[in-house]
């Protein structure tokens, strides 16, 4: 099976699977807008304390002159009063904005776990119905799969900006472009383990959800990995397209209706790609 033939069948069977549990699917595309009503209003609210803080953090730049003119001074354990309070002044910046983006990144993990989780188990059960307990091992395996995918970018994050983060050293230059675009890749890779998994959380045992899970993320990559960029194409050109048409002011309400079916296609997309990778894998798993 070429990759084409594969999305024309799994493009039936998802349209087969809408048209079939349409209740489903709009109860999936509602928590897909409030989920973004919610994610865009968190962001909105804490960015406000982000900008404060940066703002902040610019004016204290200056001081950076008298604080990398200090290294004589530090071997004679002798301090100038503008050099320490240049850099009391560096630090609290950094504390302060360091404080309000650690705030956003909580809140907005907070609403990944609790609101993608309910997207993706909704978009799961419009495939397959399951009991009470099945519900819950899903749960376990759909937090399992955003502790490991958080974790990693958690940790990716940590290490990346430590270096260039410090009371001494901040430059708003300083990130490397050759090291942001390794960084976007490690991202797509994370977030292609993490969505391959959560297509396979309706899988009973957990021995067998990471056998099919591993097998299928690896072996049929070939399959799954263009299927993945292709949808990650489609959501970036989407948004594009509205903000292309948000910029002609003709075309506001052009525009409106493009951001109002953004949910749609999120929605669709959700269904299409667990159809996509269970028909991949060979297994419309049932049970």
């Amino acid at each position: 099976m070429d990759i084409l033939e594969l999305f024309t069948k799994s493009l039936k069977n998802t349209f087969k699977e809408i048209k079939n549990h349409k209740l489903t699917f709009l109860l999936l595309f509602i928590g897909q807008l409030l989920f973004l009503v919610a994610v865009f209003y968190l962001i909105f609210v804490h960015m406000k304390d982000v900008m404060v803080s940066y703002q902040g953090l610019t004016a204290s730049l200056p001081g950076l002159e008298q604080i990398g003119s200090m290294q004589p001074y530090l071997e004679q354990n002798q301090l100038p009063a503008e050099s320490v309070e240049a850099m009391l002044a560096l630090q609290s910046s950094i504390s302060s904005l360091k404080k309000s983006l650690f705030s956003l990144a909580g809140w907005l993990i907070f609403a990944f776990i609790l609101g993608e989780g309910r997207l993706w188990l909704t978009a799961q059960h419009l495939l397959v119905k399951a009991s009470w307990k099945g519900w819950l091992e899903r749960t376990l395996k759909f937090l399992f799969l955003s502790t490991i995918f958080l974790g990693s970018l958690i940790l990716i994050a940590w290490v990346y900006f430590k270096s260039y983060i410090s009371i001494f050293s901040f430059n708003l230059g300083a990130l490397p472009s050759n090291s942001s675009d390794l960084l976007w890749v490690l991202v797509l890779i994370l977030f292609y383990f993490f969505i391959t998994g959560v297509a396979f959380i309706n899988i009973q045992g957990w021995k067998r959800f990471f056998t099919i899970w591993l097998n299928s993320s690896v072996k049929k990559m070939w399959y799954l990995f263009p299927a993945y960029l292709l949808f990650n194409l489609l959501i970036f050109g989407f948004l594009m397209l509205c903000y292309k048409a948000a910029e002609v002011e003709a075309n506001f309400w052009w525009a409106l209706l493009l951001v109002l079916s953004f949910p749609l296609l999120l929605s669709f997309l959700r269904v299409f790609w667990l159809t996509v990778v269970q028909d991949v894998a060979g297994d419309r798993i049932k049970k």
